[in-house]
């Protein structure tokens, strides 16, 4: 497994195992920023990171820039901890990695799938259905 130092370092293992994830490309048509991270586990299993991504309608109006903590297993598989654009601020989104890590480090979970359903969600509007991202 590599080791991951910063984005320069996950870019460059996520490319060589056939990912476009954090392509410039791609980055730039959904409006994504990397944010806090990234901070690999000591087993080099996980790298976990947040992303931020800021919808556009048809008429470039811009939407509010939500965030999501995300980790990156070897050698090609992306995890969200949590849901989508769970966290409504970079500190917020923060802090939730900060516990994941923690969370991971403690007891490494076998079965990874398991483990990230398990976070805690984002709510869903009564009367819309649409998330409300945690703050």
């Amino acid at each position: 497994m590599d080791t991951i130092f910063d984005y320069s370092d996950l870019r460059r293992t996520l490319k060589s195992g056939g990912s476009h994830f954090l392509d410039a490309d791609a980055m730039r048509f959904f409006r994504s920023r990397l944010g806090y991270g990234p901070i690999q586990t000591k087993d080099k299993r996980l790298t976990f990171f947040v992303t931020s991504e800021q919808f556009t309608d048809h008429r470039g109006t811009e939407g509010v820039r939500l965030y999501t903590v995300r980790a990156f297993e070897q050698p090609n598989t992306m995890h969200e901890i949590g849901d989508f654009q769970q966290y409504r601020s970079g500190p917020s989104a923060k802090r939730a990695l900060l516990a994941a890590v923690a969370s991971y480090e403690q007891n490494t979970p076998l079965d990874l799938r398991e483990w990230c359903d398990a976070f805690p969600k984002a709510k869903r509007d009564p009367v819309t259905g649409d998330l409300r991202p945690a703050l």
